[in-house]
């Protein structure tokens, strides 16, 4: 799903006369199921969740019907991904040790930490035009939003 998400926007973005950078994937490697879990709860359980509300968020306010029909489907895709990686995550806490358990929610709290820096200036107001990307201001309610209710401190 992601490699289809790239082939869509790369579409996307070649149609508005961009020239997309090439999408590089790093071969898998063996890891600890720490470390697993610690990738899981940062890129996962926070990015692919905030990734779905932002593509929702699209889906409902770029300018271009095409662009929101894209977001649409990458929406309901990242909600996926978030459901399982939450499923993902509760496997690993049962399998984890507590001082693990404990560096896994570290990362999480981290990966949120480093969200909130993110959204605080918000996206650049060409992107809210073209692409129906939140302003600063509803970026922050929606990750107000999104901590509260689904990465509590």
């Amino acid at each position: 799903e992601e490699v289809h998400h790239a082939q869509l926007m790369g579409r996307s973005a070649r149609a508005r006369g961009a020239t997309p950078p090439p999408v590089e994937v790093a071969a898998p490697r063996r890891r600890s199921l720490e470390a697993l879990a610690i990738e899981n709860a940062t890129e996962c359980v926070v990015g692919e969740t905030w990734s779905a509300l932002l593509a929702y968020w699209q889906a409902r306010h770029a300018p271009d019907p095409a662009l929101r029909a894209i977001y649409a489907t990458i929406a309901d895709d990242e909600l996926r991904h978030a459901e399982l990686a939450r499923e993902v995550d509760a496997w690993c806490q049962a399998q984890l040790r507590p001082a693990a358990r404990r560096r896994v929610e570290l990362a999480r709290r981290r990966a949120v930490a480093r969200l909130a820096r993110s959204v605080r200036n918000g996206p650049p107001a060409a992107l809210v035009e073209e692409v129906g990307m939140p302003a600063r201001a509803a970026m922050q309610r929606l990750f107000t939003g999104a901590r509260a209710q689904l990465w509590p401190a």
